[in-house]
């Protein structure tokens, strides 16, 4: 059953920075100028 443990522990890694850097956009980021098109 390793490699159970093993896919949950990747799949929970991938979750966490998925989340981690979405909310750092949202929270830390300063705004971005805006752009002229």
């Amino acid at each position: 059953m390793w490699y159970l443990a093993w896919f949950l522990a990747i799949l929970l890694a991938c979750a966490c920075a998925i989340i981690l850097g979405v909310w750092l956009e949202n929270t830390h980021l300063p705004p971005e100028p805006p752009q002229a098109q």
